[in-house]
């Protein structure tokens, strides 16, 4: 009576190992979209550029400097290849290691200043720039953290630490003035838009 039993119990092992080694399943093809509006409005010039684009190559990394600083950070564009022409900006967004949940998902605000009562408090731990070309002779570097108004926010929505992937988006931006020289004189006033998304993006350690 003992061996259909010992049979049985070794069926039932062998059925547990082979679900605990069921590899996991393929992860979705890497994608990433970029939506970047940059007007000028009230101005009475032409210097308006808003594109969408999936072909700005995008990178991510997860680097520690040294013993105390370290950042997560996501690249759309190449710094050195930027220019007038859709497609070229280079936009640069980076949160602290330190600051990112356990797990990495969440919501994370882009720095900025809240007002509480009569005070400006900085919140928000997620830095953006944009640099850009709105002339041919006129390179802008600009923060892209959102407005008060309007605070900027990263939603990281999963990621893979066995495979070193990440999925999520981003919607932030700015305004201010920017010199119109050589076009004009004087400064002109502008709101700077940028959303974007990045599905299965590796991260480089």
């Amino acid at each position: 009576m003992k061996h259909p039993l010992l049979i049985l119990s070794l069926f039932a092992t062998l059925f547990s190992c082979k679900k605990e080694h069921t590899p996991d399943p393929e992860p979705g093809t890497a994608e990433h979209t970029l939506t970047r509006s940059f007007l000028f409005p009230g101005e009475g010039i032409r210097l308006d550029t808003a594109y969408t684009t999936q072909q700005i190559p995008a990178t991510a990394s997860m680097k520690t400097l040294n013993a105390q600083q370290g950042y997560f950070s996501l690249y759309f564009g190449t710094l050195l290849n930027f220019s007038s022409f859709p497609n070229k900006d280079f936009v640069a967004i980076s949160i602290p290691l330190s600051k990112l949940r356990p797990g990495v998902v969440g919501d994370y605000e882009f720095s900025h200043t809240q007002l509480n009562g009569t005070t400006y408090t900085p919140v928000g731990d997620v830095k953006g720039s944009l640099y850009l070309r709105y002339y041919p002779k006129q390179v802008a570097i600009l923060d892209a953290n959102g407005t008060l108004a309007t605070p900027g926010v990263l939603r990281i929505t999963a990621y893979d630490a066995k495979r070193h992937l990440i999925s999520g988006n981003f919607s932030t931006g700015s305004d201010g003035t920017l010199a119109l020289s050589p076009l004009t004189t004087g400064y002109a006033y502008f709101k700077l838009q940028l959303t974007g998304s990045f599905t299965n993006l590796p991260v480089e350690q």
